[in-house]
């Protein structure tokens, strides 16, 4: 860049493409995020979903005080001016209209045509981070093709006990609190494993959002059991009612209550 030199001649085999895999919350755009703010480059987050079109890549043409005007989309300025882009849920998309859109942008040539006609090329500095969720309601298999195109894969997985459970008291919950969440989190992930259930896939639907969920619904003084029955059993029950029923049972019921610095003063 230093030379003069632009797109491919600048880039040559230095672009970086990267896909980070996990199930939610475990950190895939948080760390995206991380990454900005530590080297000072914009970034732009771009949900993908399956009804995802090429002009989200390209450009728009939108209405603009009353005429029809084209409109840079996010991608498209990370990709001409530099930044860091964010793909996320990629998976999710049509294979074939994100790889007519893709395919020669984020490899060689490096070349998006904007406006579906004018081709620009890729700036040396743009970044594209792709994540997906696995196990989730409508995510698929990533286009074997499109895949290729990222030179590493990610896998990101929870965090062990100690550091699932400070970053919940990161958020300003108590310490004890945070332990009794992650417990009945534990239980309920144990319970679905057994092979006497065989509802391991339910798991994906549990996530560290909605163990802070549960943790703000006590906060706002919720009875511990029902919180978690709003917000974890809740979960469940949004994919199968009878297994999260079964699971409010066995596991909810089972657990002690909640004793904090807090409820045991009042005795």
């Amino acid at each position: 860049m230093k030379k003069g030199k632009t797109g491919l001649d600048a880039i040559g085999s230095d672009y970086i493409n990267l896909l980070m895999v996990g199930r939610p919350s475990t950190g895939k755009t948080t760390i995206a995020n991380a990454v900005a703010a530590m080297t000072g480059m914009p970034i732009y987050t771009i949900p993908i979903s399956k009804n995802t079109e090429e002009d989200t890549i390209e450009g728009k043409n939108k209405v603009v005080d009353g005429k029809i005007d084209f409109v840079e989309t996010d991608f498209l300025k990370a990709y001409q001016n530099g930044g860091i882009v964010v793909l996320e849920e990629i998976n999710l998309a049509d294979p074939g209209v994100i790889m007519g859109s893709l395919g020669q942008a984020i490899e060689k040539p490096f070349i998006v045509m904007k406006d579906g006609y004018i081709p620009v090329k890729r700036h040396p500095l743009c970044v594209v981070i792709a994540t997906m969720n696995t196990g989730t309601a409508g995510s698929r298999q990533l286009n074997q093709a499109l895949s290729s195109r990222f030179k590493s894969t990610y896998v990101l997985d929870d965090p062990d006990k100690n550091t699932f459970i400070d970053i919940l008291a990161a958020n300003g919950y108590g310490k004890r609190t945070c332990q009794y969440v992650f417990n009945a989190y534990t239980k309920i992930c144990t319970y679905l494993k057994d092979p006497s259930q065989s509802q391991e896939e339910l798991c994906d639907n549990l996530t560290l959002r909605g163990c802070l969920g549960a943790l703000e619904a006590i906060e706002e003084g919720q009875n511990a059991k029902e919180a978690l029955r709003n917000t974890l059993i809740g979960k469940i029950a949004e994919v199968d009612l009878e297994v999260a029923r079964a699971v409010n049972d066995n596991v909810i019921n089972s657990l002690p209550e909640l004793v904090t610095k807090r409820s045991s003063s009042m005795f």
